[in-house]
C-alpha cells in the first residue's frame, strides 16, 4: 500500500526521544560532502519531532509482517517507498525528504536490499533506532521447497540476465534441507576454485570471503539463525558459482531466515583497496627440521575456519611475543603429508640468525599460538601449465 505524506509537527517538546546516532570523528565536524540542501523542517530534530508524534509511519496499521522479496520490489516509487537493511524492511516514504545524502541517493535502494549501498555510505548510523517507526517486519529469505527438493522461481539464476562485468557485485541467495544450510554466490568467474573462498565461524558469525576476477573480494558477513558446524565450499568452473555448504547442529530444524546481516556483509572491494588484514588464531601442531635452519611449520585452523591459500599465495604470520608481522609463502600437503588435512596450513621458512620473526618462529614449540592473515598473492598456474622444461 502507498503511504499518506506526513504531517510534520512545528511545537518542540521536551520529552523528545532521541535515536542514537554513532558517527565518525571526521563526520562531527563541518559538513559531510555527501549532503545536500533540503527543505526547511526537514532537519534531524524534525524527524525526531515526527516520530513522536504518534503518526503510523509504515502504512501497516501498527501490524508487524514478513515482507517476501517480490513484496518488496513492488514499493518502489517515491509515494510508496519500501527498503531492507541487513534484513529488515523499512518503509522510508515518510523519510525521503529527511535523508541527508539527498531523495535521490535514497531511492537507489528502494524496492530492493539496501544493505551494500548502506554499508559503502555510513555504517556506523544507527538506522535500527533512526527508522524504528518505520518499521514493516523482517525480510523472509528463500528457501528451498524440502519436500519436492525444487527452488522456487526467485531463485532460479538461469532467468536473470547474467554479466561478466567485474565491477559489479554477485548475487547470492540460500535455500536449506533437514540437514544443511547452503549459500549460492553467482560470480560468473569461470576461473573460481574452492581455494578462492575463506570462511571464518566463531558461535553463530560467519565471515566468508570470495576471491574473484583476480583483484575483487566479495564479502558476507552474517550472525546467523543458529549454530552451524562443518563448512564446506564447492566451486564450478564452468558456471562460477560458489556453494558454501553448512551442517546444521540441529537437524530438521527449519530456519525461517539466514541470519542478521552484519557490517560490511555485501561489501564488494578491489583486493588493493583493503586497508586491514584479516587474522585468526591458530595452534602450531608440529615442527619438523629439515635442515639446520629450514623449518617446516604445521599450523593447525581453528575447526570452523576453512583457508587454503592457492599455490604461489603467501599469509602473513603474527606472534603474540613480537610485534612484526612478516607474509611467508604456503606450501602444498601433499608435500608433507600422505594425507590431507583441511584444516592446516604449512610453511617452510628458512631461519636468520638475527631475522625480525624468523629467531623468534625458531622458539616455537607444538602448542603456541601463532596468528595467521588471508592469503595474498597473484600467482597464475596458467603460466606453467603447459610448461616442459625449468630454467
Amino acid at each position: 500500500m502507498g503511504s499518506k505524506t506526513p504531517t510534520i509537527p512545528t511545537s518542540r517538546s521536551s520529552s523528545l526521544s532521541i535515536p542514537s546516532l554513532v558517527l565518525p570523528p571526521r563526520a562531527m565536524v563541518g559538513d559531510s560532502p555527501n549532503k545536500v540542501p533540503l527543505k526547511p523542517g526537514r532537519s534531524l530534530m524534525d524527524w525526531i519531532r515526527l516520530t513522536n508524534s504518534g503518526q503510523d509511519l509504515t502504512g501497516m496499521g501498527g501490524k508487524v509482517e514478513q515482507v517476501t522479496s517480490q513484496q518488496l520490489s513492488e514499493h518502489n516509487t517515491q509515494d510508496n517507498a519500501w527498503m531492507a537493511i541487513r534484513g529488515k524492511v523499512y518503509n522510508v516514504t515518510p523519510y525521503l525528504e529527511f535523508h541527508p545524502g539527498g531523495l535521490d541517493e535514497l531511492m537507489r535502494a528502494v524496492g530492493k536490499d539496501g544493505t551494500f549501498l548502506f554499508n559503502e555510505n555510513h555504517p556506523w548510523v544507527n538506522y535500527e533506532n533512526m527508522l524504528a517507526k518505520c518499521y514493516i517486519g523482517p525480510l523472509q529469505r528463500t528457501t528451498m521447497n524440502i519436500t519436492t527438493g525444487m527452488l522456487p522461481p526467485l531463485f532460479n539464476s538461469i532467468k536473470m540476465k547474467p554479466t561478466t562485468d567485474p565491477s559489479i557485485p554477485p548475487r547470492h541467495d540460500w535455500f536449506q534441507t533437514d540437514t544443511y544450510i547452503t549459500i549460492v554466490v553467482y560470480t560468473l568467474d569461470k576461473s573460481i576454485r574452492r581455494d578462492h573462498v575463506i570462511i571464518d565461524i566463531a558461535d553463530k558469525t560467519l565471515k566468508a570471503y570470495v576471491y574473484m576476477w583476480k583483484e575483487w573480494v566479495f564479502h558476507l558477513h552474517t550472525e546467523l539463525y543458529a549454530i552451524v558446524q562443518s563448512p564446506e565450499v564447492t566451486a564450478s568452473s564452468s558456471s562460477g558459482k560458489i556453494e558454501i555448504k553448512l551442517l546444521k547442529c540441529e537437524p530438521e530444524q527449519k530456519w525461517p531466515l539466514l541470519g542478521q546481516a552484519e557490517y560490511r556483509h555485501e561489501a564488494y572491494d578491489k583486493i588493493i583497496n583493503l586497508k586491514e588484514s584479516v587474522f585468526r588464531v591458530c595452534t602450531v601442531s608440529s615442527i619438523e627440521h629439515i635442515t639446520h635452519n629450514i623449518r617446516l611449520f604445521k599450523i593447525t585452523l581453528p575447526p570452523r575456519t576453512v583457508l587454503t591459500p592457492p599455490i604461489g599465495y603467501h599469509v602473513y604470520i603474527k606472534l603474540p611475543s613480537s610485534d612484526v608481522c612478516l607474509p611467508y609463502t604456503a606450501i602444498l600437503p601433499s608435500l608433507c603429508e600422505h594425507t590431507q588435512q583441511n584444516n592446516c596450513i604449512h610453511l617452510m621458512i628458512k631461519i636468520y640468525a638475527g631475522g625480525l620473526l624468523s629467531s623468534e618462529l625458531n622458539k616455537l614449540v607444538v602448542g603456541d599460538i601463532v596468528s595467521v592473515s588471508n592469503f595474498e598473492g597473484d600467482f597464475d598456474m596458467r603460466g606453467v601449465r603447459d610448461s616442459t622444461h625449468l630454467i
